[in-house]
């Protein structure tokens, strides 16, 4: 088991670092369409939005807002459900300068951990899909090395990238 945690491992880091650069990309597009929007126009973008006293934050009611969110989980392996696009919302726009969202590498790397303590799936059942193919998983699920459990939650993890990046190869 200590060596599949250490190929585990190797291929994670690189693996994240490809999601997190395609995250920020979106958010890099995400700002410049900010920028070049009309001031008058992020008064009435900012007034689309509900601001929450007591939280400090927006509400991302906002279509644009919203769609950057979706793609950022997405490019993160994770599902765009409301609860996960809620509090990476939050986290997002708590971390940022609004409307504009802050361009950091170590603010979208803090998705991962906020996501996984609010899923179901663990960062075991990321790694797993991020390190093995469809077939292995299957191998793997069948010689009883992972659970039903990590093996449904990988594949699912795995159609969510693909359906966000349809050239991807899934594994290795």
């Amino acid at each position: 088991m200590k060596k599949l945690k250490n190929i585990l491992d190797e291929v994670l880091s690189e693996a994240v670092y490809i999601d997190i650069e395609h995250a920020m990309k979106d958010i890099k597009n995400y700002n410049m369409m900010i920028r070049q929007t009309d001031k008058s126009d992020i008064d009435d973008f900012e007034n689309t939005l509900d601001y929450d006293d007591d939280a400090g934050y927006y509400d991302a009611t906002n279509k644009e807002f919203e769609t950057l969110i979706q793609d950022i989980l997405q490019n993160l392996g994770f599902k765009p459900t409301p609860k996960n696009i809620k509090a990476a919302s939050e986290h997002l726009q708590a971390s940022s300068e609004w409307p504009e969202i802050i361009e950091d590498d170590d603010v979208v790397k803090e998705l991962y951990p906020l996501m996984e303590a609010i899923m179901d799936t663990s960062m075991f059942t990321y790694k797993m899909a991020d390190s093995f193919t469809p077939s292995e998983l299957k191998q793997l699920k069948a010689s009883k090395k992972i659970s039903d459990e990590v093996y449904n939650g990988a594949i699912e993890i795995q159609r969510s990238w693909k359906q966000s990046h349809p050239t991807m190869k899934i594994g290795h």
